[in-house]
């Protein structure tokens, strides 16, 4: 037996690793530029990429994948009736892809980024028969955002919305069944990103079972206008601290005063010179050196007034 659940843990990971090989493979086509600070446009899908199978090979009857790049949807449909034996998918990803700016002095500096999404799906579930085992059909639906300037790492991944057979009736069906499986959801996912790198953002519908006996199943989130897509979706990119503090230090650096010393109207006041601003950084002084500076709470007193 546990050999069995590792053969299936081993699969399940290797299925997962083509998929996100398959997404990330594609050339990207990232025309959006977002700088720290800023919140890009709402963003549109690019293009889309497809993936199926299982342990016994390619899902090649009674599966569908298709999506509109136009107008931000996936879509896919799984049939388990055509099949007999062994687990089935077939998923869709719409993805876009956006740039981090960076130049060659901060390229490579961590900024906080948000990613903000307004996602909705709806599907037909028909179910014949007598239905048997726990899990064995189910559709789910993951927004993900992918690190193309690192081998296509997965920085973040979240999951909308996922529906089993149990959870969609409670009970086994024991009749034929039909239902809708529609909603939707505005929420935000965090993530670091890196200034310079090429991120994709992809947004998946994934349909997976098993035959069971008696039982004949379809999930569709393809046809009558269904599927998954998003209405609006928005990355703001946090400052760049790194970059702030350099500007700031710049901005001490060559910073200078002028003051004019003498004894008043009809002397020889005589300008003195110019100096930079003198930047003290306390952690490289001995603490002999840090009894010199004044307390905190003198350095708070007003200075007294002249009587």
């Amino acid at each position: 037996m546990k050999k069995l659940y590792s053969l299936g843990l081993i699969l399940r990971f290797c299925i997962g690793v083509f998929v996100v090989s398959l997404l990330v493979g594609m050339e990207s086509r990232a025309d959006v530029i977002i700088a720290p600070g800023e919140t890009s446009p709402p963003l549109q899908a690019e293009d889309c990429s497809y993936s199926s199978g299982g342990p016994l090979g390619d899902c090649l009857g009674g599966c569908f994948t298709g999506c509109d790049a136009g107008n931000n949807t996936a879509e896919a449909t799984l049939d388990v009736s055509n099949y007999t034996a062994g687990k089935k998918f077939v998923a869709t990803t719409v993805y876009t892809d956006f740039i981090v700016k960076a130049d060659s002095s901060n390229a490579g500096n961590e900024v906080d980024g948000t990613i903000s999404y307004d996602i909705e799906w709806a599907g037909g579930w028909t179910l014949y028969g007598v239905f048997t085992g726990f899990n064995d059909v189910k559709s789910t639906m993951t927004i993900s955002l992918y690190d193309l300037s690192a081998t296509g790492r997965v920085v973040r991944s979240a999951t909308l919305h996922s529906m089993t057979t149990d959870g969609f009736i409670g009970i086994d069906i024991i009749d034929v069944g039909f239902g809708l499986d529609n909603g939707s959801t505005v929420n935000s996912m965090s993530a670091n990103l890196i200034r310079g790198h090429t991120y994709r953002l992809g947004l998946t519908i994934r349909c997976e079972g098993k035959s069971a006996s008696n039982a004949n199943v379809i999930l569709d989130y393809q046809t009558s206008g269904w599927g998954l897509w998003w209405n609006d979706l928005k990355v703001s990119v946090g400052i760049d601290l790194e970059e702030e503090i350099e500007k700031l230090w710049k901005a001490l650096e060559t910073h200078t005063h002028i003051y004019l010393t003498g004894r008043g109207e009809g002397h020889n006041n005589t300008e003195a010179q110019t100096s930079p601003a003198i930047i003290m950084d306390d952690s490289v002084l001995a603490d002999k050196e840090l009894d010199w500076l004044p307390d905190d709470e003198l350095k708070s007193k007003s200075l007294p007034l002249k009587k």
